[in-house]
């Protein structure tokens, strides 16, 4: 596979035209030399917060074009088009707001109206209908404003807490809820922590669902009805790690599995909330069956109509 990406990466480079290339390499020249710190500042802040989703961005915005590569005709625009004037007037904006009133995260967004000028510029139309996914999951780069995610991850940590404790009591262990910590038989309570809240696997999870939403073959609800699940899931999933942590700490505490059980559920939650997605996933076409025919992947991405067999 990774031969075929290198080959496939190779052959689309061929295809362009040389403006286009010299084009691409400038963009890219520019766009390090100009947004290097911002993007340094950004990897030193997603390892200390809720969006380490972060490095998963950026690859997988790479694979989307890779992926969508039919799309892409050898005859692009090798004209500049005067469509991206106003995205670049946008990015200038940004830009400028920054560097007045000092707002990071405005200037890290300043790149998408960027990104998106460049793809109009060098490949008008025809190159934004492919590259568009990349730019939308370039979105989920950037933090969440600090107030949103401190709202968030208090909202998650109270559902987290009342419905823990609900799981636990119904599994006939005595639990109360004070705050966001839930007092079992024996002390110490089971903190819900902000880190514990819930917020950077909800993230990461609605993140991994709008990407598969681009590469899955299916009906457009289909696909919004997955990225709309991800939020309960990646609930539910929390839910169970605070649970499973409150009943290893009624039976069967130790001093070393209070200590590492905890993290131990964690690294549990993303292959808990990839097989609720898979299970939903296969309950929604087993009760929605359709013909899903091996269409062109143009017309799988681009969402038209398909054809009729024999059409």
């Amino acid at each position: 596979m990774s031969n075929e990406f290198v080959v496939s990466i190779r052959a689309g480079w061929q295809r362009l035209s040389w403006s286009v290339r010299l084009g691409w390499l400038a963009v890219a020249a520019v766009f390090v030399v100009t947004y290097w710190d911002r993007l340094l500042w950004f990897v030193e802040h997603a390892k200390q917060d809720d969006h380490q989703h972060f490095f998963f961005v950026p690859p997988f915005a790479i694979f989307l074009l890779w992926y969508r590569r039919e799309m892409l005709d050898s005859d692009l625009p090798s004209g500049f088009s005067f469509w991206s004037v106003p995205c670049f007037v946008v990015w200038g904006a940004m830009r400028w707001f920054h560097s007045y009133f000092y707002y990071p995260t405005v200037d890290g967004l300043s790149v998408i109206p960027f990104m998106t000028g460049i793809t109009l510029a060098l490949g008008g139309w025809r190159g934004l209908r492919w590259a568009w996914p990349s730019l939308l999951m370039m979105f989920f780069m950037f933090p969440l404003p600090g107030t949103i995610a401190d709202l968030f991850r208090f909202r998650l940590q109270r559902i987290a807490t009342v419905v823990s404790v609900f799981l636990i009591q119904t599994m006939g262990i005595p639990a109360v809820a004070q705050g966001n910590a839930i007092f079992l038989s024996e002390p110490p309570p089971l903190e819900v922590a902000n880190v514990c809240s819930g917020l950077r696997m909800l993230m990461l999870f609605v993140t991994i669902c709008v990407g598969a939403s681009f590469v899955m073959r299916g009906p457009l609800w289909e696909k919004l009805v997955i990225i709309a699940s991800a939020i309960p899931i990646a609930i539910i999933s929390n839910v169970c790690r605070i649970t499973a942590t409150g009943m290893q700490r009624e039976f069967y505490s130790t001093e070393y599995l209070d200590e590492h059980f905890h993290d131990l559920a964690g690294l549990a939650m993303m292959p808990l909330a990839l097989f609720l997605a898979w299970a939903e996933i296969t309950l929604l076409r087993k009760l929605f069956p359709e013909e899903r025919m091996d269409e062109p992947l143009t017309l799988a991405m681009a969402g038209e109509p398909r054809k009729a067999p024999g059409a």
